[in-house]
């Protein structure tokens, strides 16, 4: 059994990384030369603006404090956990059992305690004035499902992974030009494998409905839209796949075109599955037929933003517009209106 101190430089190693690489859900400019407005969009940012836009200018706005919930850090926690474990995977051929996978856990949550990005999206040290919001679960039962979560990995998950890559960049990727305005999407995606295709990591409290991440998910829209890019080389493709040893590999084995087959899955451990069990898997299609409806919402996300309004229209027909999933709910809906969590 690997030792989990053992593990520890490359795990920090991961964690500067990420603070380095850590960017804003969305940045705009003028080009100097022909005055066009430049949109660069993160696809968190555009999820986030389609649930909410006042939500989404908050979190741009560089001078509002951001507060961190225990829900969205736990998921954050499970998440470079599992990057972690397949890392070790690819680069020292070890597979993690499930106590070191609960082990690397619990160190990524306790960096997750210490630390919370600042509004550039870098890493920096908690202080009093950007604390953990605990509105879902206890700092217990927190950890609890972590811990539970990537142990379900780990029986469940990573012994039958063929890992091409994890965390694979992309963009910035133009998606939209006319003669005011460019339009470029970038980001990062979860991973990679060899069977399993195109996939995203999550953590919930409850099983996805297919039905509603196959009609209205924007994350599956945007990375397959990248993932075609990426592998035609209409944008650095070649490039691309030098910089990933695993991804030229497969390129050179199965063809990477075989990855642009349209399916995009979302692996889930969810609250049902405190006594063990597989995740779910929700797999979704997206078409080229996708990409002129991206475009469409895109258009109409940054042409608000060029309005430089000092307030958003607020989005609350949503389940997500709470204190357990909005960090702005305080400032928000939360001055008027008490519903609890």
């Amino acid at each position: 059994m690997i030792q989990v101190k053992a593990t520890q430089t490359l795990v920090d190693a991961r964690s500067a990384e990420r603070m380095s690489n850590a960017t804003s859900a969305a940045h705009q400019q003028r080009d100097p030369d022909t005055g066009k407005w430049v949109h660069t969009l993160r696809q968190s940012g555009i999820g986030e603006f389609m649930i909410c836009p006042e939500r989404f200018r908050r979190g741009l706005a560089s001078d509002f404090v951001s507060l961190d919930t225990d829900a969205s850090a736990v998921g954050t926690a499970v998440h470079l956990t599992i990057e972690d474990a397949i890392d070790l995977m690819m680069s020292d051929d070890v597979v993690l059992g499930a106590d070191d996978m609960e082990g690397l856990f619990d160190h990524n949550w306790s960096m997750l305690q210490t630390h919370v990005k600042n509004p550039e999206g870098e890493w920096v040290t908690r202080s009093v004035a950007n604390p953990m919001e605990w509105v879902k679960r206890t700092p217990e039962a927190a950890a609890l499902f972590g811990q539970r979560c990537v142990r379900r990995f780990a029986d469940h998950t990573l012994p039958t992974l063929e890992p091409i890559a994890t965390e694979i960049p992309f963009g910035p990727l133009p998606l939209y030009e006319d003669h005011q305005r460019l339009i470029q999407v970038k980001g990062s995606i979860d991973y990679f494998d060899a069977k399993l295709g195109v996939i995203d990591w999550k953590s919930a409290g409850r099983k996805y409905a297919p039905w509603e991440k196959e009609r209205w998910a924007i994350q599956p829209t945007v990375y397959m839209y990248a993932v075609r890019h990426m592998i035609s080389g209409l944008w650095g493709g070649d490039d691309q796949v030098r910089s990933l040893p695993h991804l030229a590999g497969w390129q050179h084995q199965h063809s990477l075109l075989d990855m642009a087959d349209d399916e995009f899955t979302f692996i889930v451990y969810d609250d049902n599955g405190l006594k063990g069990g597989p995740p779910q898997h929700v797999t979704v299609q997206r078409g080229r037929e996708w990409d002129d409806w991206l475009r469409t919402q895109a258009l109409s996300m940054v042409k608000l933003l060029e309005t430089d309004l000092d307030q958003y229209p607020m989005n609350d027909q949503h389940a997500l517009c709470s204190a357990s999933w909005c960090d702005h709910w305080a400032t928000c809906k939360g001055t008027t209106v008490d519903i609890g969590k």
